[in-house]
């Protein structure tokens, strides 16, 4: 109790500069007029930006005054202090539960979301990271960690796939390749690791056992979309050569009726001139 005091005293210790302060102003205006769910009109119906209902736009509108209001309790240097923190610390839940959640709901688009959840994902790898160095990173903590990069991992693959229908491949492809780089800077970090903290060796072989999932996933995507492009390719190659097949028998068809009404021609012709032969031969 009296290490938690002395805690929450150093934390009401925290103060910003004007700059920083006028920083996070902003940040939060932004924040809430982001989250400002305008509704449009589908099939005659109101439905809200981004597939909520008008329950859940209530529901956003309170999760949004009990995270502000919670935010403006316990001051912006106290969110601020909180972005350091990992499992254990006092801060921690207010970084989870507070900090990303914002960040979550700010982000409004699949392509501002798969950032954020790439983003969350990369933070549980760091925590990792930092609670090995200081070989605090218990088993408990460690499957917590784990369970958590892999939840947020998922969602941005999922985002991605929306990326890939309203933006294109192009940007799925440059999202995918953005969180291929970033995590696997982190397998090296975890490599290294591995050796210099045989304590929590194991657990780091699980988390990089995740990140290859994650990339294998990845990849299974881009392959995915790389036969769908390829199946697109050779059926237009297909249909293409079905058409010229068409038209070269089209041709040949007409050259053949025209050859048989030529040969038929020429035969009247000679028919013809037998018939004037036998005519001069009788006379």
């Amino acid at each position: 109790m009296k290490n938690i005091e002395e805690q929450l005293k150093t934390l009401r210790e925290i103060t910003l500069d004007v700059d920083k302060k006028a920083a996070v102003r902003e940040n939060l205006v932004h924040t809430m007029h982001d989250l400002k769910v305008s509704p449009v009109r589908n099939a005659g119906a109101k439905r809200l930006h981004y597939g909520a209902n008008i329950f859940e736009k209530v529901r956003l509108k309170k999760q949004i005054a009990v995270i502000v209001a919670s935010t403006l309790f316990l001051g912006v240097g106290t969110s601020f202090a909180a972005e350091s923190t990992v499992p254990g610390d006092v801060l921690y839940p207010m970084k989870v539960h507070v900090n990303e959640k914002v960040q979550e709901m700010s982000a409004l688009t699949p392509k501002a979301q798969v950032k954020v959840q790439a983003r969350i994902a990369e933070r549980r790898l760091e925590e990792v990271e930092k609670l090995a160095r200081e070989n605090r990173l218990s088993t408990t903590t460690a499957e917590s960690l784990e369970a958590e990069f892999e939840k947020h991992a998922d969602r941005s693959r999922k985002e991605i796939e929306k990326i890939a229908e309203k933006n294109g491949e192009d940007e799925a492809e440059k999202a995918r390749s953005n969180i291929e780089t970033n995590f696997s800077e982190h397998q090296k970090i975890l490599n290294v690791l591995k050796e210099d903290k045989p304590r929590s060796g194991e657990h780091m072989n699980n988390m990089l056992k995740r990140i290859d999932e994650n990339a294998k996933d990845l990849s299974e995507m881009r392959n995915a979309t790389f036969k769908k492009k390829s199946d697109g390719v050779q059926k237009n190659v297909d249909e293409k050569e079905k058409e010229r097949s068409m038209i070269e028998r089209k041709e040949d068809k007409n050259n053949a009726l025209s050859t048989e009404t030529s040969f038929q021609k020429e035969a009247g012709q000679l028919n013809d001139t037998d018939k004037n032969e036998d005519n001069e031969n009788d006379i």
